[in-house]
């Protein structure tokens, strides 16, 4: 296949960029159990049967004929509840930005309808990646020729300068009509057919094919051939130049963000003081294999004003407050003698949660301070002078807890002590 040539892509979204394809097996088998039918018991069977036109799958797993408006209606009505679980597939976004970085033209076209498409991309924040993006007004027909054709013949290219990148049957038949160039994407919703050139892994494939453009003589454009991000999955290292400000920018946006699984968050039910629940994150955080779950970044001020932070371990934390120690000859301990206050902030990335805490900073007693030096271990000890060990506690005026959301709806709880007493905010009040 000659990509030499190329000069825009025509992605498909469902299954192709968005990894939504077990989320659509599972909403399809709500329907098929609404109707006593048999499910489809995993991905292979699935991808077995999708097929386009839409009818015909529906047909293939029983509910064909009469039956295929009021389940296609009730499967779009589930689908739509569940907008904003499924994720961009690996490498999907770090691509896409290489492939505009490259100077390639970009349009995604799906058969979704716009208000839909819109809801489903609006948490990947992808608009500057496309120069169009592409819909379909009939959710039982759902074709997209007609708006990639439309699309072509406005375009000013040629059908054979442009490379459709789909997971379906469908996305080959529009490609092979319209004479453009076709690559099965073998990670969506329909099993490769054996009869078309496929990719397995966004990242491999654009990886092979830019370092190769890279090496070939510029054919189309007095710019520079190699113009991508220099990262490490997508990214053609031949010239060795530093990146520019706005490739760095695009480099920053192409990095997966709030791809944790967060636990279940019962808003109805939540402590009236901050620390019971402080403990029972932290410990999920630690059951639920969230690495060194005590660490925290700790911020101070010196005595002119100019902030400072450092990562440290958590001590202890209880309705006194919360506790960490170090040397009184440290830099921290010269902050908090000219500004007792400081905070604290946790980042638990698997469970995408987060606490803060802050407040005024005092020193415990040299006798809890020494029984905390005598519990560390001896290399841990050695080079301390005697009576330079501290402990200090964080006395708690402000706690927030967060956890983060795809649709970027995150739930913050926070917890403010007001004249000895702890009152309470929630904002972000879904169920999760």
């Amino acid at each position: 296949m000659d990509l030499d040539r190329i000069r825009a892509v025509c992605w498909d979204w469902n299954g192709t960029l968005l990894d939504d394809t077990e989320i659509c097996r599972q909403v399809m088998n709500s329907v098929l159990e609404e109707h006593a039918l048999p499910v489809l018991a995993d991905g292979h069977a699935y991808r077995s049967v999708f097929r386009f036109p839409i009818r015909d799958f529906y047909g293939a797993v029983g509910l064909g004929d009469d039956l295929f408006v009021p389940a296609a209606t009730s499967y779009l009505e589930l689908l739509a509840a569940r907008v904003g679980e499924a994720q961009l597939h690996a490498d999907a976004r770090s691509t896409l930005c290489a492939l505009q970085a490259y100077g390639l033209r970009q349009v995604l076209a799906s058969a979704t309808l716009p208000q839909a498409l819109a809801r489903q991309m609006e948490p990947h924040d992808l608009g500057a990646v496309f120069e169009q993006v592409l819909s379909i007004d009939d959710p039982y027909r759902a074709s997209k020729h007609e708006v990639i054709g439309a699309w072509l013949a406005a375009s000013g290219l040629a059908a054979n300068e442009v490379l459709v990148i789909g997971d379906t049957n469908h996305d080959r038949e529009i490609a092979h009509d319209l004479g453009a160039v076709f690559l099965h994407f073998d990670g969506g919703h329909q099993a490769w057919s054996g009869d078309t050139p496929r990719i397995e892994a966004l990242g491999s494939w654009s990886t092979c094919w830019l370092r190769s453009a890279c090496a070939s003589v510029p054919s189309r454009s007095t710019e520079p051939r190699c113009r991508l991000p220099s990262h490490g999955i997508v990214g053609c290292m031949a010239a060795r130049q530093t990146p520019s400000s706005s490739e760095f920018r695009e480099w920053l946006r192409a990095q997966p963000a709030l791809t944790g699984t967060a636990p279940r968050l019962d808003l109805t039910d939540l402590p009236d003081d901050p620390v019971p629940m402080f403990l029972e994150w932290i410990r999920t955080a630690a059951a639920g294999g969230v690495p060194e779950p005590h660490t925290a970044t700790l911020a101070t001020v010196d005595g002119a004003g100019v902030p400072d932070s450092r990562t440290l371990i958590l001590k202890d934390a209880d309705s006194r407050g919360w506790a960490f120690a170090g040397t009184r000859s440290s830099g921290k301990a010269a902050h908090i003698g000219a500004h007792p206050v400081a905070a604290l902030n946790f980042w638990w990335q698997p469970h995408r949660r987060a606490v803060r805490i802050r407040g005024r900073v005092e020193e415990v007693s040299p006798a809890e301070s020494e029984a905390d030096l005598a519990a560390r271990s001896a290399a841990a000890r050695d080079g301390i002078a005697p009576g330079d060990w501290v402990l200090w506690r964080i006395l708690a005026e402000r706690v927030e807890f967060w956890q983060g959301a795809p649709d970027r709806n995150h739930t913050r709880i926070v917890y403010e002590r007001r004249g000895g007493e702890w009152s309470r905010t929630v904002t972000g009040t879904t169920l999760v």
